[in-house]
């Protein structure tokens, strides 16, 4: 009796506590389309309010990624760019026409926006993917993309063909940001924090985000973030910038695959330049909305 006591107890301790780490779980041969859209407004003002000018862009990238090699925890990532989907509405008042490009569209693609497209639509990266640090820890096969983007064009860069892109990039797919030793139960916090100084720029971030619910195998994350820019570019002939961006998110996690499910971000901003010729300020208001779907 008292053994079975012992037992019980010890299993009842066992099964209360958290489990440790979001797992992969993928096979080789499986692909996921990738959808990564942004509604980006700006209003950008001089030294007299009046004079402000609104304008926005919608971008919407499509990226399959397939799993072509799973060996100890380590998965090899295929990347292939598909489609790129992008809006420009001018400011009124301006007389500029509305810019509108879809790679769908063979006759957008031979146009002026299109040559720049080209170099990335159907183009593939291969990268290796560590599933217990979930950190990407190699480039395997690098197409060499250098795209170039056209005057008001579709921001082609967000394809994260560069390597320290896609290597925060990755992770936010193959295991939802969460950090490797992740408490996966509600109420379990991180933060993640940054600080670097780059051309005479010094950017801070500092974010956090905590399991607010676990429902049908899926974790429900929120998060705050802040990000800071400030210092005169290198080159910039006495210019001083100043921004602070605010933003917050949600974001659903599958656990049964590792993998995330969808996120959104609603992001405000403010920047101010100053130089030789006076003040600029720039509102932003973005949503950025990034869904994985099997295929």
């Amino acid at each position: 009796m008292i053994i079975t006591i012992v037992t019980l107890s010890t299993c009842l301790a066992y099964s209360s506590q958290a489990q440790t780490g979001l797992p992969l779980h993928l096979k080789k041969g499986d692909k996921y389309l990738v959808e990564y859209k942004t509604n980006a407004t700006a209003r950008i003002s001089g030294d007299n309010p009046d004079s402000a000018v609104v304008m926005s862009t919608e971008n919407i990238l499509g990226t399959v990624y397939e799993i072509i090699s799973v060996n100890n925890n380590l998965y090899q990532i295929k990347a292939t760019y598909m489609s790129l989907v992008f809006k420009a509405i001018p400011p009124a008042g301006t007389g500029a026409e509305l810019v509108q490009f879809d790679s769908g569209k063979p006759e957008d693609l031979d146009g002026e926006m299109g040559e720049a497209v080209k170099e990335v639509v159907g183009k593939s990266l291969v990268f290796t993917f560590d599933a217990t640090t979930k950190k990407m820890v190699s480039v395997d096969e690098d197409p060499g993309i250098e795209p170039q983007r056209s005057q008001g064009g579709p921001a082609v860069g967000l394809f994260f063909f560069n390597e320290d892109a896609l290597r925060v990039f990755a992770p936010k797919i193959f295991g939802g940001d969460l950090p490797a030793d992740a408490k996966l139960e509600v109420g379990y916090k991180w933060d993640q924090n940054n600080n670097n100084t780059n051309g005479g720029m010094e950017t801070k971030v500092s974010r956090h985000s905590s399991i607010t619910k676990i429902e049908a195998s899926k974790l429900f994350i929120t998060i705050d973030q802040t990000v800071t820019v400030a210092g005169s570019p290198d080159g910039g002939d006495g210019m001083a910038i100043d921004s602070k961006t605010s933003a917050t998110g949600k974001k659903t996690v599958d656990q049964a695959t590792g993998l995330l499910i969808e996120s959104r971000f609603d992001e405000k901003g403010l920047r101010q330049m100053v130089n030789d010729q006076g003040k600029q300020n720039t509102e932003t208001n973005t949503i950025t909305i990034l869904t994985v779907k099997k295929v």
